[in-house]
This record gives C-alpha cells, structure tokens and sequence, in this order.
C-alpha cells in the first residue's frame, strides 16, 4: 500500500510513524515553513523536521496544482492527512482512490481547527478520534470508524493531547488495511448534528472575570500549554497555567487572599485561585512562589485585576 501522508503540527508526527507501520511513505506533503520567536527566524513544521530524521521526501508545496501534479505522478493508493491545517479541493481528492483524514473529535461533533481546545473549554465529559473520507466540505466526510476518549476533571489541552494520538493510531493501525481492502464501509455524518471548533486565538486567553470561575477554570486547562490563559496585574500580563475554583464571592476581578502565600481572583460566580502561574520572562512556578517575591507586590498593590 503506497501512503502520502500529509500534515503539519506536532500531533501528526506520531500517525506518520503508525503510516509506516501499514504502508509504503512514498511522501510527506506538510505547509511552508513560518517564522516564529522574537528573531523571526523561519522555522519548519514538526512534520518537516521528522521526514527529514526518518529521511522521507517532503513537498511544501506553493499551490493546489503543484500538489495535484505530484499525487498524479506518484499514483499513491492512500492519501492520508492529519493535522494538515488546510481543506483540500477536489482537484486534489480525485486524484487517488482513498482520501483519509483522523480528526480529534466524535464527528459531526467539534468539526474544524481546534476541537481539543474546545472540548475542555465547553466542559466536554468526553471526546475522541474519527477516521473519515475526505470531502470537499471541512470534516464532513463519512466515517469509518472512532474511538472514544474520556476527559478528566483535570484534563489539559497537553494531556488531552497525548490521549487522543495514542487512540488515533491505535485507530489507524486497526482499520487502514479493511479501508484500503474495501471490507469497512463509512457511515455518512448527521449533519444537523454537526457542531465546530474554531480557530484559537491567542487574545481568547484573556481571563475575563465578568464569567464563572468554572468557566474559566476550564479555559485554563484548554489553554494549556499552548497559546495560554493570561491576567493583567499592576499592568503585568501573568501567564495562568494551573487554577481551581474557590467558593468565595466578591466583585468580579477583586483580589482575594485565601491563606499565606495564596491568591484568588472573584469572578461572576464564586473566584479563580492561581495555582501555577508564569510571569514574563520567567519560568513557570508554584503561586506560593511566584507570592514570595514579585507577586505579593503586584496582587497586594494592584487591588483588582485589569482588562487584558
């Protein structure tokens, strides 16, 4: 079985290594290098980087036609994405006999760019992994088959993460050959039942306190580690990555002081206390921490906490 396997995050570097397992990786296929950090500097995609280690072709390719042209050329028996961060047209999906996509969600549920995101942010008991056809329309094709994954209490993006590439391979290594050999047939999706997962944007991090602690006690987790819950004290923007919710009640964005070396923050519904935070240019540390040094100024000082 001839695979080209496309995709572009840090969660579709594991599925290549499962494709491997099942098939011959004629090529990778991942998006153009980005420049990132402080320098700018242009760095590659983590797909990029692992073609490179495992020594697998890789295309970044500039337009439709040029990935078309070579899919043609390669006349692979899968088209495999995960990840990828871009709809394929049709002129694309004509062009092999199997287009598959793994998405991070029990489709139609959370279809779109963030679904691990959104899961925790919406208090989801639970999510999953869909192995599906591709279609024209965003993750809207038919569905081979899927694997549920419980979300804990205390479930993070990161560790929600790690669950759902550890079920999705498990998925792929247990049905891709049935798929390839025409034994497994897909079931359409329920449309009407669809719901979508945006985009994330880093400014959504902002905690606002006009919501529930509960609210935003899951937006922490959500946010965490990537792109980040944040507060705005004493004009200082404080990364949150640990929080739970206290039974206290106070205007919202009131400073609280619960015990020594604690801090909470009132919000609509009962306050946020900061378990684990991370100021800037420092490393993250323990709230008790970070309140023995520059944080006892800034929350005893500051009185309430600022728009971001």
């Amino acid at each position: 079985m001839d695979i080209i396997f496309m995709g572009t995050s840090q969660f579709s570097v594991p599925f290549l290594s499962a494709a491997l397992e099942l098939g011959d990786v004629k090529l990778v296929v991942t998006r153009p290098d980005k420049r990132r950090g402080r320098g700018r500097r242009r760095q590659a995609p983590p797909l990029k980087q692992e073609s490179e280690r495992l020594d697998i072709d890789c295309l970044q390719p500039n337009s439709s036609a040029e990935l078309a042209r070579t899919i043609e050329a390669l006349e692979p028996d899968v088209l495999l994405t995960v990840a990828y961060g871009d709809i394929l047209p049709a002129s694309i999906l004509k062009k092999v006999p199997l287009a598959l996509n793994v998405h991070a969600s029990l489709l139609p549920s959370l279809r779109g760019a963030a679904p691990i995101t959104r899961a925790i942010e919406a208090g989801h008991e639970q999510t999953g992994v869909s192995l599906m056809a591709m279609t024209e329309k965003m993750d809207a094709g038919p569905v081979y088959a899927s694997k549920v994954v419980p979300i804990d209490s205390r479930e993070t993006k990161g560790t929600l993460t790690e669950k759902l590439i550890e079920a999705g391979c498990r998925l792929l290594r247990a049905h891709l050959h049935d798929i390839h050999k025409g034994t497994l047939e897909p079931t359409p999706q329920d449309d009407s039942q669809a719901t979508y997962a945006p985009k994330v944007k880093k400014q959504e991090g902002a905690l606002d306190f006009n919501r529930t602690a509960l609210e935003l006690e899951r937006k922490v987790r959500a946010f965490n580690p990537d792109p980040g819950a944040f507060l705005v004290v004493g004009g200082e923007r404080i990364k949150v990555l640990d929080a739970k919710t206290l039974d206290r009640e106070a205007d919202p964005g009131t400073i609280l002081h619960p015990g020594k070396g604690r801090v909470a923050i009132a919000t609509a519904e009962g306050a946020l206390e900061l378990l684990r935070v991370q100021p800037p240019a420092k490393r993250p540390m323990d709230t008790k921490d970070f309140m023995n040094g520059r944080g006892r100024e800034l929350f005893i000082m500051g009185g309430r906490c600022e728009n971001a």
